[in-house]
Order: C-alpha cells, then structure tokens, then sequence
C-alpha cells in the first residue's frame, strides 16, 4: 500500500508522549493519554508473554518485585501485574489496553519485538486481528525482517515498516547485515524506521531513491531535530518535545 500522509506529516513520540522522571513514564497508558490530549501520535513496543498476552513493553526482560528479572516470553500474567513502571502506579499495559483508550484519537505505530526465532508467527496474527478491524489510523514495524514479511500479508491495509540502525543486541554479522536491509527486496517494507546515529547511510538513501520514507529514531534535542530533518522523511523523538507540539506545560 501506500504510506499513509500521518507518517510523515509530523513528529511521533517514541514509546508515548512521556515525561521522564515524572507520573508518564514510558509505554504508560498515562503517556499515551498525554498523546492524546495533545494530539501526537506516537509508537509503542509488544510482545508475547507464555500466557499468550500482547503486552507493552521493550526490554528482553521483565524485572521482578523481589530482585532479578524473567524474560518476557516466559513471563507469566501474574509476573506482569507485579510490575510497577518508574517510581509510579503504573502497571504494564495490554495492546487491547493501549488500542481502547486511543480508539482512533491519533495515528499509533506499534513495535513488534521479538529476542528469538518463533516459527508460528503468533505475535504477529495477534497483533494483526487487533488491529484488522480497528478504527483508527495504525502502521506496524519490526526489526525482525520475517515479522515484517507475515505483517505484509497479515495487514494489507496498514503501513508496515521495517526497523535497523545500531542493532546492538545482535551479535556483529547479524547487525551489519540487518543494517543493509537487503531483505526488503522480498519483505518490501512501506517505510523505513532507522536509528539517528547511523545517519546518513548508504542503505537508507538506497531505499529512500526508491521511494520508501525514512523515519529516524530517536530525537533528543533540538540538534537531533535539525539532525533528522536533514536525513529523514520524519522522525520518533523521547524526552524532547519537537517546535510543532510545544504549548504551555509540554516544553
């Protein structure tokens, strides 16, 4: 399909519209109703739990109340109630969770993310039937270039992107040979999600002279801003709010 205008149009909040150290922290219900009240789509990580939950959340593990961490695919949902985000009230949200409370308010990207190979793909048809028949303006990403294979046919309808950049939780071959994104050739993303400090790239011009937007991630300050307008189509931004969003009590 088509990338959808909404994808380039504007800013959009990394994991919510958050406030560090503050009652939004990241992935919070709290910082995607602060996107909401100020109109700013955003993007937000999910992953599968050995429950079977559609969770958001970005780390490989989830930490626990007593000390020590279990990771997110062998969590339970006991596990993840127990989680408190940052120094809040603040419990793990589900994507059903996230999709009620936005019900079409403003454009949501969601992050599949995924720390090994599952040959059942269930994370992506999970996503995929939330989504079929949701309202509002949505577009999926993945740094799994499989992930963005089956979304490709999952979701026909909804933009789907294909993430890189530093790729450091991969070991060296894999990260300099996802960061090419040769599989796009087959997987053919609508846009791609690229981490600002390997801009500019040869890879990223190469799609970009084919016509796929590039979106950078993540914008800091007002030097990345100037940064990623330069390199991207458009960009993600954390703990910095970007000129066009800023009004009294969002600087």
């Amino acid at each position: 399909m088509s990338v959808e205008p909404w994808l380039t149009a504007g800013p959009i909040a990394h994991r919510g519209f958050y406030e560090a150290d503050a009652d939004t922290p990241e992935n919070s219900l709290a910082a995607f109703r602060r996107a909401v009240a100020h109109r700013v789509p955003f993007e937000f990580d999910v992953q599968l739990t050995a429950d079977g939950s559609v969770i958001v959340w970005h780390d490989a593990v989830l930490p626990r109340p007593g000390g020590g961490t279990v990771p997110v695919r062998e969590a339970t949902d006991e596990d993840v109630r127990e989680v408190r985000l940052g120094h809040t009230a603040e419990r793990i949200p589900t994507l059903a969770d996230v999709l009620a409370a936005v019900d079409g308010a403003v454009p949501v990207v969601v992050d599949l993310r995924r720390w090994q190979l599952d040959r059942r793909g269930t994370l992506e048809h999970l996503v995929a039937a939330a989504l079929r028949d949701y309202p509002g303006p949505a577009a999926v990403q993945s740094f799994d270039p499989l992930a963005v294979f089956r979304l490709r046919r999952l979701l026909p309808d909804r933009p789907v992107g294909q993430a890189s950049g530093e790729l450091h939780s991969a070991n060296a071959l894999v990260a300099t040979v996802g960061r090419t994104m040769l599989t796009n050739a087959v997987t053919r993303p609508d846009f791609v999600t690229y981490e600002l400090s390997r801009l500019p790239s040869y890879w990223t011009s190469l799609w970009r002279n084919r016509g796929i937007p590039i979106l950078a991630f993540p914008v800091d300050d007002e030097r990345d801003e100037a940064k990623a307008r330069q390199v991207a189509d458009n960009f993600f931004f954390a703990r910095y709010v970007p000129r066009e969003y800023r009004t009294e009590g969002t600087t």
